[in-house]
């Protein structure tokens, strides 16, 4: 057997790295985008690339393990791990004295990361929202764990859109999931910040839109969704 020659493993070591770089050009520059806002861990990052989001409206989840699957499936050629856990959260909108409208949140949740995500920029409809990056499964111990911002935007907790369109989403300790239309595709409640954002730019548009799907509401993490617009 021949051995290969130093300066062809080089070559070839060269291109391979070339080949990741381009393969994974989106999900590097996310990566490379994050901000650390503090001496504590909250973050700013733009989401680069597409997430797949009009495939998702086709297939819907059935519960959090499809949106686990549809994530390993769809984003980061199936790269990283997706956590999931139990919130209490809440959010309001204000007014300031000076006439600036407000939306604040806080994270009541086990494990807290907090990140301002900006994305949209490129494939559609820009949005700026909040999102808990531990949540997806990132710490701060870990590098490879930054891999998991990937897929923050299906755990956008609030946010607005270029049209003045905002939502909140809040856990309620019970709720009625009402009746489940066999002809509608099933989205989980906590994917729904993200359409709306993404897809409704007033009140009226994110009604109609959400008339298209069931919603499942799963009892570790029931929704309720405040929806406001710039009038």
């Amino acid at each position: 057997m021949k051995r290969i020659k130093f300066s062809h493993f080089v070559l070839l070591l060269f291109l391979f790295v070339i080949a990741v770089g381009i393969m994974f050009s989106n999900e590097l520059m996310t990566i490379l985008s994050i901000r650390n806002l503090s001496n504590k861990p909250a973050y700013t990052l733009t989401y680069y690339g597409n997430y797949a989001l009009d495939k998702y409206m086709k297939t819907g989840a059935e519960d959090w393990d499809g949106v686990l699957s549809f994530m390993n499936e769809n984003l980061a050629h199936g790269v990283g791990k997706y956590l999931y856990s139990e919130n209490n959260c809440s959010s309001f909108f204000a007014v300031t004295p000076d006439g600036h409208y407000i939306l604040a949140r806080n994270l009541d949740t086990q494990e807290v990361m907090p990140a301002v995500l900006r994305a949209g920029n490129q494939i559609g409809i820009r949005t700026i929202g909040m999102t808990n990056l531990a949540r997806g499964g990132w710490t701060e111990e870990s590098i490879l764990s930054k891999l998991t911002v990937i897929s923050s935007p299906y755990y956008t907790l609030d946010g607005m859109n270029e049209y003045g369109l905002a939502v909140a989403s809040s856990s309620v300790p019970d709720y009625d999931e009402g009746d489940v239309d066999p002809d509608k595709v099933t989205i989980h409640d906590l994917t729904v910040n993200r359409l709306l954002l993404d897809k409704a730019k007033n009140v009226d548009e994110a009604i109609e839109l959400l008339k298209n799907y069931n919603i499942k509401m799963e009892r570790v993490y029931p929704s309720d969704y405040a929806i406001a617009d710039d009038t």
